[in-house]
């Protein structure tokens, strides 16, 4: 076992940094076509506000669409969009950016292009023009070493601009940058070529690891001494020897919106969620977290201390939560995953139990609370990110949060709350529950502000009737703000630490339609005292607290 394991983890060496390179190679292409070409009239989102053009310029936002033909002004030092409609006098003033980078007919504002859709538009010449002024500016936001790789950028005095150089460097310079600018499209051509289409390589060769994992998890976690590693390198040249730094690296993979989805469709989302159920890392004669330590009923194949190998799995845990919560974090698309069912099946008993990634977060976070006597740094490590987990789930997902409500699951959240608030002197606890009370708070929120119209709940995700909107929100409701979150809301104002009363001030208008707090008037006339006086807080920095406060003073 040993032989082959060592021989897995050959396999795998360099792995990393080639998965890092074809990221960067990835994120490099993205972010500079972003950056050089500006694409106007693409196809709006179903979520998407299609701007009503004027002859005025007027800023684009971030989610507005633009119809086809507008004359469009991009600044590439901020950023920042403008458009109006085309006047037919200005169109040769346009400006139309083709596929390979180059612009015919220039812009006529330093600093700006403007852009028609090419999409079915070719340029009207064959002859190339280019905005010299800004592909140096472009350019010159490169690191140095990646200038120096292309021969250094010509010279540009600070303030001026090519139409101010003699007619001599001017052709030196153009000459020059026209060099620079197809070698830097035709890389970029390249990578994205190349790198592309081989991630999907990539996330097949993780969930293989988690698979092979999976197959004998005790193996693997005995062999390598998982309680001390960080998860993190910044080495190039570092394997990825263990199922943490394997999770940790596709963690990073799944930052990407395509990436994910071509996770979950290869099969990898059942895998990871299965590696939140604790028994699944554990074999005959071996032991889970929850299991006295001092048992020593642990195969011979173990050989690091039993509160290692607890830890170990703590920290798989957390990793593999870690990932699931990023693969559907603030993606509409995506959120449903949280309630699939998948099957989880144990290899040293042969059992199968039907669960779903919300219920095992729920399950997984309310065991770990058990556990508090014992803390320990993977515990802590643990709880972080099964509440980052669990946020990412029930954020914009009525379902889940209708779900979550149904299984006590903010019976629970309250309950560790009042577990952290014995020890509100540790970061850890702290920070647990400030992010407890933002997630909370996000949710009631969401609830208020969602219509009342019927929803149909399929059976897939485990509710098995058509119930409407407004009778499924209350019950919700009712669940995140019973009398134990508002007492703790009042008591984190009343006594906590001044992060925490930040929070439970943040966390007021999402609350107070249903809690009672008679005593609030006076709480917030003593905080808001107290935080006058304090001389080391900076009225700015807590305008929004103020406000909330004075807003409820008021109202008295």
């Amino acid at each position: 076992n040993s032989f082959e394991y060592n021989k897995m983890k050959q396999k795998k060496r360099t792995a990393q940094s080639y998965a890092k390179s074809i990221m960067f190679g990835r994120l490099v292409t993205m972010t500079l076509f972003c950056a050089l070409l500006i694409i106007v009239g693409l196809p709006s989102h179903a979520t998407a506000k299609e701007i009503e053009v004027t002859d005025e310029w007027q800023l684009v936002g971030e989610n507005d669409t633009l119809p086809a033909g507008m004359h469009v002004r991009m600044d590439l030092t901020t950023g920042e969009k403008w458009v109006k409609r085309m006047d037919p006098e200005e169109n040769g003033g346009a400006v139309t950016i083709t596929n390979d980078g180059s612009v015919a007919n220039g812009p006529t504002t330093p600093g700006s292009t403007n852009s028609q859709d090419t999409a079915e538009q070719p340029p009207a010449g064959d002859e190339e023009s280019y905005d010299f002024d800004m592909m140096h500016r472009t350019l010159a936001q490169l690191p140095d070493d990646e200038q120096h790789r292309m021969g250094g950028l010509p010279e540009l005095p600070t303030g001026k601009t090519v139409a101010s150089l003699s007619p001599r460097e001017r052709e030196l310079f153009e000459t020059r940058m026209k060099q620079i600018w197809k070698q830097r499209q035709a890389e970029l051509r390249e990578l994205e070529k190349k790198y592309v289409a081989e991630l999907p390589q990539v996330l097949k060769d993780r969930i293989e690891s988690i698979r092979e994992y999976l197959e004998d998890p005790v193996q693997h976690l005995t062999a390598n001494n998982l309680a001390e590693h960080s998860g993190t390198t910044d080495d190039d040249d570092a394997t990825l020897d263990n199922i943490v730094a394997i999770l940790d690296d596709l963690e990073f993979l799944l930052t990407d919106i395509d990436m994910a989805r071509d996770f979950h469709t290869l099969g990898g989302w059942n895998l990871l969620v299965t590696m939140l159920a604790e028994k699944v890392h554990s074999s005959p004669g071996t032991m889970t977290p929850n299991r006295n330590l001092n048992d020593t009923d642990i195969s011979d194949a173990a050989t690091v201390p039993m509160e290692h190998f607890a830890s170990s799995v703590q920290m798989v845990q957390a990793h593999a939560a870690w990932v699931l919560g990023t693969a559907v974090k603030n993606t509409g698309e995506f959120i449903p995953w949280a309630l699939e069912s998948v099957v989880v099946e144990t290899k040293h008993d042969n059992s199968r139990q039907e669960s779903n990634a919300l219920e095992l977060v729920h399950q997984t976070l309310q065991s770990s609370l058990s556990q508090e006597k014992l803390r320990t740094k993977s515990l802590e490590l643990l709880q972080q990110k099964l509440v980052y987990a669990l946020g990412s789930f029930l954020r914009g997902n009525p379902l889940a949060q209708f779900q979550f409500a149904q299984q006590q699951g903010p019976v629970m959240l309250a309950r560790s709350l009042e577990l952290w608030t014995n020890d509100e002197t540790s970061k850890h606890s702290i920070k647990m529950m400030q992010r407890v009370i933002s997630m909370a708070s996000d949710i009631l929120l969401e609830l208020r502000q969602q219509q009342t119209e019927p929803l149909g709940v399929s059976e897939e995700q485990s509710i098995s009737s058509t119930i409407p909107r407004d009778q499924m929100n209350q019950i919700t409701l009712e669940a995140f703000s019973d009398t134990t979150w508002c007492h703790f809301i009042l008591q984190a104002l009343e006594s906590g630490p001044r992060a925490l009363q930040s929070s439970a001030l943040n966390s007021l208008p999402s609350f107070e339609g249903n809690c009672q707090w008679d005593a609030l008037p006076r709480v917030l006339a003593t905080v808001k005292n107290e935080w006058l006086r304090d001389t080391t807080i900076d009225a700015e920095d807590f305008s929004d607290q103020y406000e909330i406060m004075d807003k409820f003073l008021g109202q008295q």
